[in-house]
């Protein structure tokens, strides 16, 4: 519950060099047919095991090669792949094994929730399944940078913050206006500009669709549950993460924008009740913890999404979206 959220990214060159071949004659290792455990040579039959971790050059689903592997927790991994049928095309595929039930139903609802999804702003699901115990999502890759890495490049002046925050913006008002879909974990590292410098609304792994009381794959989360990161987090999401609404990833977004124009976290300590603390008694934070680094009004703007009682935040992303006008158009 942490920001160390690291991503790495890849040029589509540099994964295509890391394919696995044989180490006897050089030819491109495939999974054997009969033996999905097995990595086998076409050209002189030399076998190896593959790892549930997966090898560049082996098959997923019948369907995608592995091309490398892009990250790895206890549960599962990330890796770039493409499918059989089109090398050029470049997919992220997410494993998830040996993990508990809340975990595996949280995996499948964030495949259910994105594949329903039509937004250039978040990633489009392409592809899901199970096979025995790991369960499989291929995702559109997104080749770029998060925020949180660029922060440790660029430093972000007024009209790039405003600009980016309201591309995020539009594709939580989409999520939630026609999908009813919250994200829950809004932050830097989860906010990524592409290589053309458009804007992607990543991880959606604690993301909940309201309204659906009944459905067991969508009504996961237990009551007075704490989920997300703290120091992003919303006030209310420490108490009861599954009562929460749209108005807890304004939150977010305004306490991800006070850190990319301070460099500092809203809020701080070492640990989580520390946190909850600091983030009940010093919301919204004071506009003199601005230092100056924006306008006032960009401050009112970010301290009104950063109300301590969602109801004292903005009522509707409409008028959200009029206020970041109005700060971009003072600029």
């Amino acid at each position: 519950m942490d920001d160390s959220d690291k991503t790495i990214i890849l040029s589509k060159d540099d994964a295509g060099a890391l394919l696995g071949h044989c180490p006897i004659c050089g030819s491109r290792l495939e999974t054997d047919q009969s033996f999905s455990e097995l990595l086998r040579c076409p050209g002189c039959s030399y076998t190896q095991k593959q790892e549930f971790s997966l090898t560049p050059g082996s098959i997923a689903g019948n369907k995608y090669r592995i091309l490398s592997q892009l990250n790895q927790g206890g549960f599962g991994a990330i890796f770039l792949c493409h499918p059989l049928n089109n090398m050029q095309e470049r997919y992220v595929l997410k494993v998830l094994r040996n993990a508990s039930t809340q975990s595996i139903l949280r995996f499948k609802r964030e495949a259910s929730i994105l594949s329903a999804i039509s937004s250039k702003r978040i990633p489009r699901i392409l592809d899901y399944w199970d096979n025995d115990k790991n369960f499989f999502i291929v995702m559109e890759y997104v080749d770029g940078k998060n925020l949180l890495q660029l922060k440790t490049e660029y430093v972000f002046d007024e009209e790039t913050v405003l600009s980016i925050a309201r591309e995020v913006v539009l594709g939580l008002k989409n999520i939630w206006e026609e999908h009813n879909v919250i994200h829950r974990d809004i932050k830097p590292a989860n906010i990524m500009l592409d290589e053309n410098l458009r804007v992607k609304v990543l991880d959606f792994g604690l993301s909940k669709q309201c309204g659906c009381e009944n459905d067991s794959l969508m009504n996961i989360t237990m009551a007075n549950a704490c989920m997300g990161t703290p120091g992003f987090m919303s006030p209310e999401q420490f108490n009861d993460c599954k009562n929460v609404d749209f108005r807890t990833d304004i939150f977010s977004l305004g306490a991800s924008m006070f850190f990319l124009l301070t460099d500092q976290k809203p809020f701080s300590g070492i640990a989580v009740s520390d946190i909850h603390n600091s983030t009940v008694k010093n919301s919204p934070p004071p506009a003199e913890r601005f230092g100056g680094c924006c306008s006032d009004q960009t401050v009112a703007l970010i301290r009104k999404m950063m109300q301590l009682k969602p109801q004292d935040r903005y009522p509707d992303y409409d008028s959200l979206l009029a206020d970041f006008d109005a700060c971009l158009g003072s600029e």
